[in-house]
């Protein structure tokens, strides 16, 4: 019979560490501290996989728990640690990590560590994976870190709950919005969260479990204090490895204030100028000609305009040029329909420079139902842009070398082949380009190295083939070329070999020199394939051929 471990001893510190170097389950070994009447939990050692795991790196080795976590990530873990102190035992607790295309529980068991007193010094974590969906591969290990970056940095409470109403997961935000702890919440069904919206949500599941998607709902929310919360709220439902529709992701925007703003902003010309006299927000009213009659304080600090300079200006004088039709349309609409419209354009300030604002713009209406002025209430929201799109770059970006990835490369290889089929070009070719003997390098010299290697072999390549081309990384030691605008096969051939011999000079990394070759499978459109996914198994099916006839060669599919 196996002795189940209930504890260890200091002594036995550095087999952990030598044991967790070789395991793919997460392992944490945290240093107690006592502090006064507080405990300090540090980080002493994580392994790659924990590192993975929680979002981590080595600079967070020496950091309090709380000083890299959340405040209520922070929060739950230190409940768990704290019990086991107060046990002298060990603790078993669940947690789930939320992927664009998925989610998994992970089950962490928290073991403790004596020292020769018989004192709890050291608390070793060892976190499992216990749902089938492997975080292993890159590309879950890319959207992890991609999904994350998303839900550590938005505004917005994001959570994702699946089908039986049970949370999975909650960002900061979420927690903050609703006034719960993370454990409160992951121990909360959705009915026992919002009880008022039971039929609602039931109604949500049966669409979110088709696949359909539900944007911009408004509805009014609880928070745990009973204090109402004006949302508008969009359900995403997400599919897991299989494709099935398991759960979905909920997307909370807190428009309490403005909700409360807009209330406020009915009775007077005199009630909208004393609430505008005193926010930050970028307030005009607006004739029915879309002339400004009264611009709030908040113009001059925000975009350097003295708000007396705009009144009698046309509304759309300081709009960005791009943005002008469609603001025009949004405000034509509004004075149709008479109902308020949010929107998003670009204003330019006094300096040049344009900003991102979010603008609610509402019709007020004369007792006979016409329309007497237009109330718009703006702010700044370039930050946000900002970092959407940054997430969309790192979207089809690979996080390791920098180069774009295989989403990206259908996306372009998508564009070229449309300019060919209108007659603007005439041929194009892809080339599939797979490292010989790559596992080697990470076997004999780890995987620093072996990472270190690929982005020289990213750099290589760029620098090789000639401009106006396009190379992707693929996945692991796989990267792709597009070569566009060529006049046939023997022009790839020639910029294939050019790429086999420049990959045989030797590559210097560290202390350590390495000469490994390529081999490179050729197809060309729409010579051999008429369609995207044709033309990339005819490139990989020749890539085989390359590595069957010996590697360090190329092959044309045909």
């Amino acid at each position: 019979m196996n002795r189940q471990i209930k504890r260890f001893s200091e002594g036995e510190i550095e087999w952990i560490k030598q044991f967790s170097a070789v395991v793919t389950d997460g392992i944490f070994l945290m240093k107690v501290k006592k502090e006064q009447t507080a405990h300090l939990f540090i980080y002493e050692y994580m392994n790659k996989p924990a590192m993975e795991l929680a979002r981590l790196s080595r600079r967070d080795i020496g950091s309090k728990l709380r000083d890299s976590n959340s405040i209520g990530h922070a929060q739950f873990l230190r409940e768990h640690y704290l019990r086991v102190l107060e046990t002298n035992d060990i603790v078993t607790y669940k947690d789930n990590v939320m992927l664009p295309n998925g989610q998994y529980e992970a089950r962490t068991q928290l073991i403790p560590v004596y020292n020769i007193g018989n004192e709890i010094t050291y608390i070793v974590g060892v976190t499992v994976n216990v749902t089938q969906l492997s975080e292993k591969s890159d590309d879950v290990k890319y959207l992890n870190r991609l999904f994350s970056t998303y839900m550590d940095t938005t505004d917005n409470g994001v959570a994702m709950i699946d089908f039986t109403g049970r949370f999975l997961v909650t960002n900061e935000s979420f927690i903050r919005l609703f006034g719960y702890t993370k454990g409160e919440l992951l121990n909360l069904k959705l009915e026992e969260f919002q009880p008022q919206l039971k039929d609602k949500f039931t109604r949500f599941c049966q669409l979110l479990k088709k696949g359909e998607k539900i944007h911009n709902l408004t509805l009014e929310l609880t928070k745990k204090s009973a204090e109402i919360l004006y949302t508008t709220i969009s359900f995403t439902p997400i599919p897991n490895e299989h494709q099935e529709f398991v759960a979905f992701a909920v997307i909370i925007h807190n428009i309490t204030d403005e909700i409360e703003t807009k209330r406020k902003l009915t009775a007077t010309q005199d009630r909208y100028r004393l609430i505008a006299e005193h926010t930050q927000d970028l307030v005009n009213i607006i004739d029915a000609n879309g002339i400004i009659t009264y611009a709030s304080p908040s113009h001059l600090p925000t975009l350097g305009y003295d708000p007396a300079s705009l009144v009698g200006n046309w509304v759309l004088n300081h709009v960005h040029e791009d943005d002008k039709k469609e603001l025009g349309k949004i405000l034509a609409k509004t004075k149709k329909v008479k109902k308020s419209l949010l929107t998003e354009f670009r204003i330019i300030k006094k300096s040049g420079r344009a900003i991102w604002v979010e603008s609610n713009i509402k019709p007020v209406k004369n007792k006979d139902g016409s329309l007497r002025q237009i109330v718009t209430a703006s702010r700044d929201i370039t930050n946000r842009v900002k970092a959407e799109e940054k997430l969309k770059r790192l979207a089809l970006t690979d996080y390791l070398t920098g180069l774009p990835n295989k989403r990206e490369f259908i996306n372009e290889l998508t564009s070229e082949k449309k300019k060919i089929d209108n007659g603007i070009s005439k041929y194009m070719a892809v080339c599939y380009i797979d490292g010989d003997e790559f596992k080697k390098i990470n076997d004999e010299c780890g995987h620093d190295i072996g990472d270190k290697f690929l982005i020289k072999i990213g750099e290589r390549l760029k620098e090789t083939i000639p401009l106006g081309n396009f190379v992707a990384r693929i996945g692991g030691d796989e990267f792709a070329v597009l070569l566009k605008k060529i006049d046939g096969a023997e022009e790839a051939v020639i910029i294939a070999k050019s790429i086999i011999s420049r990959m045989s000079s030797p590559v210097k990394i560290d202390d350590y020199t390495f000469t490994n070759t390529l081999s490179i499978g050729i197809s060309i459109y729409p010579t051999d394939d008429t369609d995207i996914d044709g033309i990339l198994l005819k490139a990989d099916q020749a890539l085989y051929e390359a590595k069957k006839n010996g590697k360090n060669t190329y092959c044309s599919y045909a």
